[in-house]
């Protein structure tokens, strides 16, 4: 083994979703002639997965879901911690 999971912390995430049908759309914006407009947020596309594997050095429990809202800026914030950055105050 590479033992390359004692220092490796992986993180999944995705865009927002894209309607497959439901309510009656297809596709991230309406389309129709002329008409351009964005489609509402809906569950199906508002619920982005965020999944994060902690590398085995921190001691941090995986397999735990949390149910707690994320937005982008924490994303980074969580990426610069793991990586051993100090917030300034």
């Amino acid at each position: 083994m590479l033992g390359l999971l004692e220092n490796t912390s992986v993180m999944f995430t995705s865009d927002h979703g894209f309607h497959l049908g439901e309510h009656g759309l297809v596709g991230k914006s309406i389309i129709m002639g002329e008409y351009h407009g964005l489609t509402p947020l809906y569950e199906e596309v508002a619920h982005i997965p965020l999944i994060v594997r902690f590398a085995d050095r921190l001691g941090l429990k995986n397999n735990m879901k949390v149910n707690a809202l994320v937005q982008t800026s924490d994303i980074a914030a969580t990426i610069l911690e793991l990586a051993g950055f100090k917030r300034v105050k």
